[in-house]
């Protein structure tokens, strides 16, 4: 307050006699532009503090300058209020990489559904409390909480219907990371069953070296395994590129 009310009465009296001369022969003038500096750079290293402690309890918001920050909570209740209205929601990107845009309930101002640039719209299962928090990090700590449960719950669901749905139904019906991760786990899956089924056949042919037993009968059955394992995989292709493995 002291530092404001300096501001305003110096900046008024230039206004009125713009002679710099006259003000630089005022009695303690430089002594108290000195004096309200470091004052300036007192405040300045509180703020600057106050966002660390901030970021410590909320790590993604190391992504954000401390502009945007200083922006972020200086607007506190009426952050929410102003993006339900329309504002812009750009620190969300920077928060939350593929994450476009949140939307709010208007009414409990909770956070309902988020929004890629893409257009693909993710309702999430548990809807964040913006109201009675302890300020915009408590909620978007949350918010990334909400984030992981969704997106758990949306691959699980997506793999599961994986075969059952038609490709471009499936793909369409599903988030484009829950097709992507599920895709990856069906060939992860198919790949280690290929390593365990030779691991397996190994240990069987070490097992016929020490003991001496016949491999005939063995070799045959390696061969209808290997066809059947063939037959399996050409029948079982890659459902979302179409690769075989």
């Amino acid at each position: 307050m002291q530092v404001q009310t300096l501001y305003n009465t110096t900046t008024q009296s230039f206004q009125a006699a713009p002679q710099v001369y006259r003000i630089n022969t005022r009695e303690n003038f430089l002594t108290i532009l000195m004096k309200n500096t470091q004052e300036c750079e007192h405040i300045r290293g509180g703020l600057v503090d106050f966002l660390e402690r901030r970021r410590g309890k909320f790590p993604r918001l190391f992504f954000l300058s401390n502009e945007e920050l200083i922006d972020i909570f200086g607007k506190g209740p009426q952050l929410v209020e102003s993006m339900i209205e329309g504002a812009s929601q750009g620190f969300v990107s920077n928060l939350f990489e593929g994450v476009d845009v949140v939307q709010f309930h208007e009414i409990t101002q909770e956070i309902t559904h988020m929004l890629s640039k893409e257009g693909e719209e993710v309702h999430l299962v548990k809807e964040v409390m913006t109201r009675n928090t302890q300020g915009p990090d408590s909620w978007l700590k949350m918010l990334e909480a909400s984030m992981v449960i969704t997106m758990k719950d949306a691959v699980f669901l997506t793999f599961e219907q994986m075969g059952l749905q038609e490709v471009e139904q499936w793909i369409s019906s599903w988030p484009g990371q829950a097709t992507f991760l599920s895709s990856q786990l069906w060939f992860t899956m198919k790949v280690h069953a290929i390593f365990a089924g030779s691991a397996e056949r190994a240990d069987r042919e070490r097992t016929l070296k020490y003991t001496g037993a016949p491999a005939e009968e063995e070799e045959d059955e390696e061969e209808s395994e290997d066809e059947d394992e063939a037959d399996n995989l050409d029948s079982n292709r890659f459902p979302v590129t179409g690769v075989e493995v």
